[in-house]
């Protein structure tokens, strides 16, 4: 079985954007995010929320590990 690699196309290449998209691609949920970065508090997922509506910012110790985790 051949595996081929398109590049997206994304409509609006902001950073939410490129997060939304490599969720999908792997699958993930805001939940799961959450869940493996130990996110509390009322509700979890806002923080990942904001992250794809790019109302928030990741700071750069946290964008790594999300880009190892979303790899």
């Amino acid at each position: 079985m051949e595996r081929y690699f398109f590049k997206p196309v994304l409509a609006n290449p902001s950073l939410g954007a490129r997060i939304t998209y490599l969720m999908k691609l792997r699958g993930y949920s805001d939940d799961n995010m959450a869940e493996y970065f130990g996110w509390g508090g009322d509700d979890p997922v806002e923080t990942m929320r904001k992250y794809k509506n790019n109302n928030r910012v990741p700071g750069k110790e946290r964008l790594e590990k999300m880009a190892n985790y979303l790899e």
